[in-house]
């Protein structure tokens, strides 16, 4: 073999280099190569040797306003950006993160932030100036050596020179120095670290299992977002807080897929996300979709919802929660409860009369019914009821 002639230190530095899928099935080829992988003097051996880790992501932007004391005092308004990297890793001997007891974790937690001016910031670095491009050298500094959530400072000039040292350390993190098994990313206010750290997704291999994501006060662009290579695995959970979706005319499904096919949604209150009976359709897990946001979804998209649940088999239990259109409930005449019970009972229009049943409740001495029974072509069984202004589907 061609690289059984190189001097061993070549290899080791082509093992730096290579993308992760690649070095472990180097290492697969001959003892040779599995013992240079998994040598003591490089750090890509963590990738391979079972050492797994977790990173949580906050992204966050404010503006920072400076009241002038003098006519002299001319400070605009500027953006300070901060990102919090939270980093906890597990022993090679650990086989999951959930046996603790058994577990020698490590965790460490790095702020990167920019500053407003040296006027109004302190101007020193934080940690030693090198250090922001050289994570080995941190590691070996200050990471063995830590106490239980120790936390760190790297303080930059500009959100360039900061946005250059996060990718190197979440390349060094993510692909070096262990396979991270849970990834949240968290952001707020503005787009504007991640139009800069989402590069870093499309140009680097990641040894990242399906991200958990939330946006809280930020407006974005669904389909540019999502298409990140972040999301090649897929999407574990998705929450919104206060945010505005953004749709080009040419956003379609083959482009935001991994959004719809998230395992979990929480969509809550304030925020823009232009949902209708169409896009209700669209998502493919329902083992929690909680929509707590006014939208334009129609009893008739809630009945074809229901129709879904009747003819496929759910591969996961089933936890719907969607608020009732607020526009509808603002033009009923009569009263509310009697409105979510017609709602009910149009919501099953489309599947056999057969496959459902009502559970009565007395109000008022009334006999009436306000929760339905369903089992779907499958024999799996569904309660489907209102509550607080909700639509509510669970399994049984």
């Amino acid at each position: 073999m061609l690289l059984d002639h190189f001097p061993y230190e070549i290899v080791e530095e082509i093992f730096l280099y290579l993308p992760p899928s690649d070095r472990i099935s180097t290492v697969k080829v001959n003892r040779w190569l599995n013992s240079i992988g998994r040598s003591k003097r490089l750090a890509v051996r963590h990738t391979l040797d079972g050492t797994i880790a977790s990173m949580w992501l906050t992204l966050k932007t404010n503006t920072f306003f400076i009241e002038r004391t003098n006519v002299e005092d001319d400070h605009p308004p500027r953006d300070v950006h901060t990102v919090k990297l939270h980093y906890s890793r597990y022993a090679p001997t650990m086989q999951s993160p959930e046996d603790e007891e058994n577990y020698d974790i490590k965790n460490i937690t790095i702020f990167f932030e920019t500053r407003c001016c040296p006027m109004h910031y302190e101007a020193d670095t934080g940690l030693d100036s090198e250090l922001w491009k050289f994570p080995a050298k941190f590691i070996t500094k200050y990471f063995y050596t830590s106490n239980h959530n120790d936390v760190y400072h790297f303080k930059f000039p500009t959100l360039e020179f900061m946005s250059e040292s996060i990718n190197i350390y979440l390349h060094y993190f993510s692909n070096i120095f262990s396979s991270i098994d849970f990834f949240e990313l968290v952001i707020h206010d503005s787009m504007m670290i991640w139009e800069r750290l989402g590069l870093f997704f499309e140009d680097y291999e990641t040894l990242l299992k399906k991200p958990v994501i939330y946006f809280y006060n930020v407006a974005f662009n669904f389909s540019k977002f999502y298409w990140s290579k972040l999301f090649e695995r897929g999407i574990e959970s998705v929450g919104y807080q206060n945010v505005k979706e953004i749709f080009e005319f040419h956003d379609d499904y083959d482009k935001t897929s991994k959004f719809y096919e998230a395992l979990s949604y929480n969509i809550m209150d304030e925020t823009i996300a232009q949902l209708n009976d169409e896009r209700l359709l669209l998502f493919r897990n329902y083992h929690k979709l909680e929509i707590n946001c006014s939208s334009e979804i129609t009893t008739n998209g809630l009945a074809k919802l229901v129709q879904k649940i009747y003819e496929n088999h759910q591969k996961c239990l089933v936890n719907i929660r969607i608020r009732f259109n607020m526009r509808r409930c603002e033009l009923a005449t009569g009263s509310l409860e009697k409105l979510y019970i017609e709602t009910l009972y149009e919501t099953l229009l489309l599947i056999p009369k057969s496959s459902w049943e009502c559970q009565y409740d007395d109000i008022a001495l009334q006999h009436v019914w306000d929760k339905v029974s369903i089992t779907n072509k499958f024999d799996q069984k569904y309660h489907l009821f209102t509550a607080e202004g909700n639509f509510i589907l669970k399994s049984q």
